[in-house]
């Protein structure tokens, strides 16, 4: 069996029990080597990081797909469960800390802005005497 018609054949298995479009938009794969009389295949997953589900489920898709080639086993499927880690507590930090923040950063920029307009008037009248007429 080539490299190609063991790929054709992983797409068509990893996408019997998925929808259409699900393992398509996951990723691509890379089969660079597939040895199918010792049953050892080698890969590379290129993964649709703009997925939330990709890192996890579309390796998947290809897992399956060698063993149910190397156990002969067209119904195997396996399931798997992915569930982000807590976010971190940083010690003094908090999201109203950041709002603040951002508060106090627009406040000065706009009376920064503000004051700059005003004495560019002054400046403007000192300098052409529209003050003096």
């Amino acid at each position: 069996m080539s490299a190609n018609q063991f790929a054709d054949q992983i797409t068509n298995m990893g996408s019997k029990k998925a929808s259409v479009t699900a393992p398509n938009m996951y990723g691509s794969y890379l089969i660079y080597e597939a040895d199918n009389a010792n049953k050892q295949y080698s890969f590379i997953t290129y993964v649709n990081s703009t997925s939330q589900d990709a890192a996890g489920l579309f390796p998947q898709f290809m897992y399956e797909s060698i063993l149910r080639d190397a156990l002969n086993n067209e119904e195997l499927s396996f399931k798997i469960k992915t569930s982000p880690l807590p976010r971190a507590k940083i010690a003094g930090y908090s999201e109203d800390n950041h709002a603040v923040l951002g508060v106090i950063y627009c406040s000065a920029v706009t009376y920064g802005l503000v004051i700059s307009n005003i004495v560019s008037y002054l400046v403007i009248e000192k300098q052409s005497g529209l003050k003096l007429l």
